[in-house]
């Protein structure tokens, strides 16, 4: 138990704790207010926590530069810590609430981890299928500029046939410039395909080179002193091995790459050449009438723009096979995703129903599946910002009624009706939403976090009252019970009585503080001297400032003279608190 007049530095204390330990706050707001309270005071210098594990001493250490601490050993089992007013911040706070229910799991870190990676995968295949849906559009667009090219085909050579029917003598070069011309097309396609594969495995071996210079930065560079052996040897031996395969696919590639190259070029020069010769029957028959070989001109082109049709609808054909297997990959992605969520779910039901039994009736918790939106919410505004959609209206309306896979469904479809519908909108909105999102992409909506909504409710009368709805000590009354409900964990907090009378100290707080198991740890700071009288902390620390740095004036068991000392003389009720414990004053005087 930390207590000492304000400005002792009780609550820098606290906080150093939580920023050596690592330990998150539960508010994004707690938790930079936290980081910035421990910066100020470290400065440039650097802070140690002492701790027991399991009966071992080890020390955790982290100064203001280092992004994470510095331990001999790692704790799985971070404490729990509550800054000044954090604990009425958490009612307040969908995400708070959350964490206050995953507080009582057990390490859920893996499926955190395993559900982070899901959405990336997730967002990655989508970036992929937007742009194989983009590719469709693409060619759907340039297959009708092509128009109706076998009529025109068929017509031209109607004409060429009517010219060339007076010209007999020319039959043996017409039919070796005809032949000449669909090499041409067969060789100009093979040559594309060349160019294509060129590109494709020139790109690829970019990614390859990429990938082996990532590989060098895989393994960090140990500090030698922290340990005399290289923990990353076998790593690093591995991480080489795969540079090393990578190099040797590299090689391969590029050998590869030189034999298609070798083979273009003799498609190349196939392809001047009968360009050339060509050009010397088509001069020779346009000496002879010059309206036949300009029909010949017309008809290799529209020959050409044929076979680069048909082209088109086989890559459309290639595309669209793709995207059914990127999107049934998805749709299975998804589907493991729903299913760590709803484990998550499950859990965390469980531990609302222990906890609304144990501290029931005054307290009841409970949770709804996909019950906060806001980052989904969010996503959706972010993709629709630049449109004149109002956004800030319409994207919470649609996270509320589609699920993002609906959602990014209907849209990769064109599924205008559905939306409208779900939504209940004009056609012509949903629509525009359709063309809005397709043109921003759908990957960050499929990535955003949706979780679960956790309401405490506590009995106000013969109702519930939900958290956002009670005052500031209600709000207190309501978390602190649950709080207080954890055994295995190491407890600490700032002042946990601000905002409540001395009542309820004693009924809730101290009583919890009796029922706590002998091997638990609570940590607190407090003004409230029936916290540690009451409570019979083992060992009271207190701090004095001179106005320049913090000091422990002294740190004793509860019934040692300096502790009731210290307790009467600067705690807010001090001899009330020890009234209050009439046993404790008799134990003391026996000692006089």
């Amino acid at each position: 138990m930390l207590i000492g007049p304000r400005g002792a530095g009780k609550t820098s204390v606290i906080e150093l704790i939580r920023f050596c330990l690592g330990a998150p706050a539960y508010t994004p707001a707690n938790e930079q207010a936290a980081r910035d309270h421990a910066l100020s005071i470290l400065r440039g210098g650097q802070c140690i926590l002492t701790a027991e594990l399991d009966g071992e001493v080890h020390e955790f250490a982290r100064s203001a530069e280092d992004e994470r601490p510095v331990f001999s050993r790692e704790s799985k089992s971070a404490p729990i810590v509550l800054s000044q007013n954090e604990i009425e911040k958490v009612g307040l706070d969908a995400r708070g609430r959350i964490r206050l229910l995953d507080d009582f799991l057990d390490d859920d870190q893996s499926g955190r981890l395993d559900e982070g990676r899901l959405r990336a995968d997730i967002a990655s295949l989508t970036q992929e299928i937007h742009s194989h849906s983009e590719t469709i559009a693409r060619l759907d667009e340039e297959i009708i500029g092509f128009g109706d090219v076998e009529k025109e085909l068929s017509d031209a050579e109607q004409e060429q046939d009517i010219i060339l029917e007076g010209f007999s003598q020319l039959e043996p070069q017409r039919k070796e410039l005809a032949e000449i011309d669909e090499d041409l097309v067969a060789l100009g396609t093979r040559r594309d395909l060349f160019d294509e594969a060129d590109e494709n495995i020139s790109l690829f071996l970019q990614n390859l080179t990429e990938l082996r210079e990532e590989a060098d930065k895989l393994i960090p560079e140990q500090p030698v002193e922290l340990t005399k052996d290289d923990d990353f040897k076998a790593a690093r031996s591995v991480v080489t091995s795969m540079g090393e395969r990578l190099g040797a696919a590299q090689d391969e590639g590029d050998q590869v790459l030189r034999g298609i190259r070798k083979k273009a070029e003799a498609v190349e020069q196939k392809h001047k050449t009968a360009r050339s010769r060509g050009r010397v029957l088509r001069s020779k028959l346009d000496e002879v009438q010059a309206g036949a070989g300009e029909v010949s001109r017309r008809i290799t082109q529209l020959r050409e723009k044929l076979n680069g049709r048909e082209a088109a609808k086989k890559k459309i054909a290639t595309a669209r096979n793709a995207l059914k297997k990127l999107q049934a990959k998805r749709k299975n992605l998804l589907k493991d995703l729903d299913g760590l969520r709803e484990r998550r779910f499950k859990m965390r039901r469980e531990v609302a129903s222990a906890l609304s039994k144990e501290l029931g009736p005054q307290l009841k918790v409970s949770v709804a599946r996909y019950g906060v939106l806001d980052q989904y919410a969010e996503a959706i505004a972010l993709a629709m910002q630049g449109s004149r959609l109002r956004y800030k209206t319409l994207a919470p309306r649609v996270a509320e009624r589609m699920t993002p896979a609906e959602l990014v469904e209907a849209v990769e479809d064109g599924q205008v009706k559905a939306i409208a519908s779900a939504v209940q909108i004009t056609s012509e909105r949903a629509e525009k939403i359709v063309d809005v999102l397709r043109s921003a992409g759908t990957e960050g909506i499929l990535k955003a976090e949706i979780e679960d909504a956790v309401e405490i409710g506590l009995l106000d009368g013969p109702d519930y009252k939900v958290s956002p709805d009670l005052s500031t000590g209600q709000r207190c009354t309501a978390v602190l019970p649950i709080l207080l409900s954890h055994i295995d964990r190491t407890l600490i907090m700032d002042q946990p009585e601000d905002h409540l009378d001395n009542a309820y100290v004693a009924d809730t707080v101290v009583r919890a503080l009796h029922d706590a198991p002998k091997d638990a740890q609570l940590i607190m700071s407090t003004h409230n001297a029936n916290i540690p009288v009451l409570g019979e902390a083992d060992l009271v620390t207190l701090l004095e400032s001179d106005g320049r740095r913090g000091f422990v004036r002294s740190s004793e068991p509860l019934d040692h003279p300096k502790t009731v000392s210290a307790i009467t003389r600067v705690m807010e009720g001090g001899e009330e608190a020890f009234r209050l414990r009439a046993q404790f004053y008799s134990d003391h005087d026996s000692r006089r």
